[in-house]
């Protein structure tokens, strides 16, 4: 039986006076990769942005390998949107993946040969060892999502979040970050994704769980092929294109 890497239990996440999240249980087990499904304003981002610590929790508790607070966030390694990155940044690839370890170099320590060989491992965990020295404004926006990973892998993480990884590439590189993907997960690397892709989230996800507000439904794909919890989770009918796109995945 393998180990559970992120358990949330009866999560809570109020902004601005208002719920965005209630009650939220969730696990992730050792090896998994994890898809989050559900429309915008479901709260996806924020449980990301909680789980990091940068947003508190009103109720519940969030731990990674049985640590809570700022013990589980040091093994997490987050992976935003590439939009929220500055590509026009004057930076190398290797500078980039460096700034994954700032909560423990601080601002302003200068790296040592340990720091760099973890960069470079990083690098080559996602096939780009070779642009550590390219300026980041060159990357195409695979090789960007890669680098981005390659951030968020240099500590080692027992658990990689990704938001939205799939958004505007081509068919050819999400392919290519599916394998990583699962070669990642064959490593033992847990891994959490949220993604609007929902066919190939139903194809390459081991378990997947619908939110809006809270988990509507989770297990496996072949497990959610009731209609009435994706009617829930999107607001849409029966008759939604939507629904009959995911049975004939499901079916």
């Amino acid at each position: 039986m393998k180990d559970t890497v992120l358990e949330i239990q009866d999560l809570s996440v109020n902004l601005s006076n208002r719920q965005i999240l209630k009650g939220v249980n969730l696990q992730c087990q050792q090896g998994e990769l994890l898809g989050l499904l559900g429309p915008n304003g479901a709260g996806k981002t924020t449980l990301l942005r909680t789980m990091m610590g940068l947003i508190p929790a009103a109720a519940g508790q969030i731990s990674v390998l049985g640590k809570t607070g700022n013990k589980a966030a040091d093994l997490i390694g987050y992976v935003p949107q590439r939009q929220d990155v500055a590509w026009d940044f004057p930076i190398n690839v290797g500078g980039l993946v460096m700034q994954g370890l700032t909560r423990q170099l601080g601002w302003l320590r200068t790296p040592g040969t340990k720091h760099w060989k973890a960069v470079y491992r990083a690098l080559e965990r996602v096939k780009m060892r070779e642009f550590a020295e390219r300026p980041i404004q060159e990357l195409s926006g695979g090789q960007r999502q890669r680098i981005l990973i390659a951030r968020a892998l240099v500590t080692d993480p027992a658990l990689l979040v990704l938001d939205e990884p799939f958004t505007g590439l081509d068919m050819p590189t999400q392919e290519l970050l599916t394998v990583l993907f699962g070669e990642l997960t064959n490593g033992g690397t847990s891994l959490l994704m949220t993604t609007h892709d929902l066919n190939h989230a139903l194809v390459t996800c081991d378990r997947v769980a619908l939110l809006r507000g809270t988990v509507i439904a989770e297990g496996t794909p072949s497990q959610l092929t009731d209609p009435q919890p994706w009617m829930e989770t999107f607001e849409v009918s029966a008759q939604s294109p939507l629904i009959k796109q995911l049975g004939m995945v499901l079916c």
